[in-house]
């Protein structure tokens, strides 16, 4: 089966997964959506209801966009974002082996089919797994073509998104490749007051002050 016919199939596959499946569920995309309706509306990030945020206080900001869209719209980009991560992160795989003995088609198959369950549960919880490995493996692809300031803004962006992306930087500070280190705590978002955004405080309380990033 040739590439086209394999990415007609995956897209079909993620119309039939959005509609029978994923549309009527997604809790974890209303944790994002409503993480970026409070960051937009400087409202408190933390309340103590259901969909409690537990992510870094940037990760809303990032979710701006998501939360300024009507709730179904989002949940559409959200779904097709995530399904296109998908897409984009099994051949990346695939070209990080050093030595395939399979055809590079034979091994994404391999993954669709031993993993299909695991990236299915992803996209009908409308987790961000999909785009935090897609980062992740955006990192190492950079630190093999020693483009040490990208791979460190990419670590920092996939923190950013999850937190358990922290689990990187012992490695990057072993390598102690400079360039890399020093951007990573730094991705543009903190540095410099390069650019300011109001988030609430972690308060629960409504009078919450307001901080900058």
């Amino acid at each position: 089966m040739g590439r086209a016919a394999l990415a007609c199939m995956l897209v079909a596959l993620a119309v039939w997964l959005f509609i029978a499946r994923a549309s009527p569920r997604m809790p974890d995309f209303e944790v994002y959506w409503r993480a970026g309706t409070r960051a937009a509306a400087a409202e408190p990030l933390y309340p103590t209801e259901s969909y409690q945020l537990k992510y870094f206080p940037a990760f809303a900001v990032v979710a701006i966009p998501l939360g300024m869209m009507p709730h179904d719209t989002a949940k559409v980009v959200w779904f097709t974002l995530s399904a296109a991560a998908l897409v984009a992160l099994l051949p990346l795989n695939v070209s990080l082996l050093p030595h395939r003995r399979k055809s590079r088609t034979f091994l994404i198959w391999a993954l669709l089919i031993g993993l299909a369950k695991y990236y299915a549960q992803d996209l009908v919880l409308g987790q961000i797994n999909t785009i935090v490995a897609l980062v992740v493996t955006g990192v190492i692809v950079a630190f093999a073509a020693r483009r040490e300031v990208l791979a460190g803004a990419l670590l920092a962006f996939a923190i950013v998104l999850k937190p358990y992306a922290l689990i990187l930087v012992p490695w990057v500070a072993a390598r102690r490749q400079w360039r890399s280190i020093e951007t990573f705590p730094n991705p543009g978002i903190t540095r410099d007051q390069s650019w300011a955004c109001k988030i609430p405080a972690t308060s629960t309380t409504p009078r919450s002050s307001l901080t900058f990033v």
